[in-house]
């Protein structure tokens, strides 16, 4: 009976259903083809596994058991980089999609590329999920390319390793000691210059070679201080054996700035101005090997950063769903002619 009541409705009022039928193509195509598509673009990322060394890993371990903590999660830390300033930076900087935004502002463009990605970190596994979302297959593929080169780019300047850390403390101790020698030298000639060339004596050579030991071992033990900062606490057994280690040198090195060669004051100037600038020079040698081996061990230790799956352009659009807007469409569509058909039953009066 309500199927026969239903016809004998849509005859007598034709016009009204086939309103509400073409209202609910008309909402239906609008929503499926006027809407921007969107497409997903996908790549997944393996995080170096062994970020740290045998030697690093057991000061780290020694370092948790003081401080009572647990150990850095070092997936998360990598999925954090992709966050940061210098990686979305880096990824504005080598796509376009500042540009296709219609963006003028930094801030407003990272506000924009965030949104459109999502970073997701299985602990299980380790491996970084990372999408993202664009009007442009191409550009979404692109970009999710570029945020794994722009990840390359970060650790390439961060020190997430011993060895790294080492290599930058080195890099930093190397430019002040070429500070030192070039003021050193100065100093030295224009001594030279203002008392006349004065030969430095035997003892004055001793002096220099035994602060510059003394300098090299206070400059080693400070690197080794600073690396293992990372990983233990200020009260391990290992922290304070460096530090006074560190302090008994610097006391001796002191000692040795302050010796006098006993002559007369203008030679004094002289020889103390060139032992410091042997000192400085054979520091700055030393350091310059140093150096170079902590170049060849943080290479060693480098993070393998690992693109499990390149991003392509994918093939079909994951916004808007058509399937769904269909049947969404159809259903309120269908939802409709019935409130109309009960609503025009109850007005005539029928149950």
């Amino acid at each position: 009976m309500a199927r026969k009541d239903f016809v004998e409705d849509f005859k007598s009022h034709p016009k009204v259903y086939i309103a509400i039928l073409l209202i609910g193509v008309a909402f239906t195509t609008i929503t499926a083809f006027f809407f921007p598509r969107r497409f997903v673009a996908e790549t997944t990322i393996l995080p170096p596994q062994a970020a740290l060394s045998g030697n690093a890993n057991a000061l780290a371990q020694v370092g948790m058991l003081v401080a009572g903590g647990a150990a850095p999660q070092q997936d998360e830390l990598y999925s954090s980089l992709l966050k940061t300033r210098s990686a979305l930076d880096y990824v504005l900087a080598h796509t376009d999609v500042k540009k296709a935004s219609k963006i003028t502002l930094e801030e407003d463009a990272r506000e924009v590329l965030l949104k459109r990605t999502s970073i997701v970190l299985n602990k299980k596994s380790g491996l970084i999920g990372l999408t993202y979302e664009d009007e442009s297959p191409e550009r979404a593929a692109l970009v999710a390319n570029t945020y794994f080169a722009a990840l390359k780019s970060v650790l390439n300047r961060v020190a997430v390793t011993e060895a790294k850390q080492r290599l930058i403390f080195l890099l930093e101790e190397v430019d002040r000691a070429e500070i030192r020698v070039s003021d050193a030298e100065r100093r030295f000639l224009q001594l030279q210059e203002r008392f006349a060339f004065r030969p430095v004596r035997p003892q004055v050579e001793a002096d220099v070679r035994s602060g510059v030991e003394a300098e090299l071992r206070l400059k080693a033990k400070q690197a080794e201080l600073s690396a293992m900062k990372k990983f233990a606490t200020d009260n391990s057994i290992e922290v304070k054996r460096l530090r006074a280690e560190i302090d008994a040198l610097g006391l001796a090195s002191q000692s040795q700035k302050l010796s006098k060669t006993g002559q007369d004051e203008e030679q004094d100037q002289v020889a103390n101005s060139y032992r410091n600038y042997v000192a400085a020079t054979g520091a700055l040698d030393s350091l310059k090997k140093h150096l170079e081996i902590a170049r060849v061990e943080a290479a060693k230790e480098a993070p393998l950063l690992q693109q499990v799956d390149v991003a392509k352009p994918p093939q079909k659009p994951s916004k808007p769903a058509l399937r769904q807007i269909v049947v969404v469409g159809s259903s309120l569509t269908l939802l409709a002619m019935l409130v109309y058909f009960l609503s025009d039953r109850k007005r005539r009066g029928e149950t």
